[in-house]
């Protein structure tokens, strides 16, 4: 599954998708399909256009548009530090298969990369549970609730009002903070920096960790690792990502994000520091102008494969590789 911004090229699908969203689902937007089947394609497309404040994310499979989301920034100074999403929609033979995480991850990820922007809001019929599932693990909030906010066929829905708080990306390490800012490594002495490796990759000796830490901090436009201090200030989690400009199984763009490892210590887990940690992976990357976030997990491992699922992350592709030895 691909995930891009959507541009004017592609406002005939866009228009077809979300005039069946109006027609198939119409307790989920305020909008409906009489009030825009007759915009014109020329509105459409100008409307589609990436600007600064606002952007559309469309899914696709094999080449066709089955999901999308927008994101729009308020445009009054005092305002503008919030966004709201707008439009969700995937197609229902495509569910189930992780476009609507995919979509919202992404957009996200957009919203982190906006200067300046700190709060994210959308609004759900309060009847849909899967939605809300969604949102909530996403670290949406219910600040509030709207009785009878729309009336459709003669029957009342209530809307929830949800809001989202972006968490910054800080280049300084260690700080006495758990539920604040992931911070990026600055020296292999970055304090349980070496403890979480060695945790996820025991196999590794204690020089081999090091020399591979340095060698991260050597390429800092291409490579990254990012810790969540504890109370202490001592990682209680990590990860390392990369960017990749050869072609990547299971990519369909280049340049790529790759996340090359990322642990959380078993006291910690659950309570949104996995999260924190993708998030500003996200940010990293879509700076360095990647539009896929890419990883992998060995074909046993379930706990890996449930996390990434839980992540955002669609599977694309399993393979088996092979070698032989080669004698001189």
């Amino acid at each position: 599954m691909l995930i891009r911004p959507l541009d004017a090229a592609d406002a005939g699908a866009f228009q077809a998708l979300r005039l069946r969203g109006l027609r198939e689902c119409p307790s989920a937007f305020a909008s409906s399909e009489a009030e825009e089947r007759d915009l014109g394609l020329d509105l459409v497309a100008r409307r589609l256009v990436p600007e600064a404040g606002r952007l559309v994310l469309g899914a696709f499979e094999r080449g066709a548009l089955v999901g999308q989301l927008g994101l729009v920034r308020e445009h009054h100074h005092k305002l503008a530090h919030k966004a709201f999403l707008w439009g969700m929609y995937v197609a229902p033979e495509a569910r189930g298969r992780g476009a609507a995480r995919a979509l919202m991850t992404a957009a996200l990820a957009h919203a982190r990369s906006m200067p300046g922007l700190r709060q994210v809001y959308l609004g759900v019929n309060a009847s849909n549970v899967p939605a809300l599932a969604l949102y909530r693990g996403l670290g949406f909030e219910v600040f509030g609730r709207e009785p009878g906010c729309m009336l459709v066929d003669g029957e009342l829905h209530d809307e929830l009002h949800m809001m989202a708080r972006l968490v910054p990306v800080t280049a300084v390490a260690g700080g006495p903070v758990t539920r604040a800012a992931i911070r990026r490594c600055t020296s292999t002495d970055t304090p349980g920096w070496l403890e979480q490796r060695t945790a996820l990759w025991p196999e590794c000796s204690r020089d081999q960790h090091l020399a591979e830490m340095a060698a991260w901090l050597d390429d800092p436009e291409r490579r990254i690792a990012l810790v969540a201090p504890g109370d202490d200030g001592v990682a209680i989690g990590f990860a390392e990502a990369s960017v990749r400009h050869e072609p990547v199984i299971g990519a369909t763009t280049t340049p790529v994000g790759f996340l090359e490892g990322i642990h959380v210590a078993p006291g910690w887990r659950r309570r949104g520091v996995a999260r924190r940690l993708v998030a500003a992976v996200e940010d990293w990357a879509v700076a360095r102008g990647c539009r896929e976030l890419v990883s992998d997990a060995a074909p046993d491992n379930a706990a890996s494969h449930d996390f990434h699922r839980a992540a955002g992350f669609v599977e694309t592709e399993r393979c088996v590789l092979f070698s032989r030895r080669l004698e001189p």
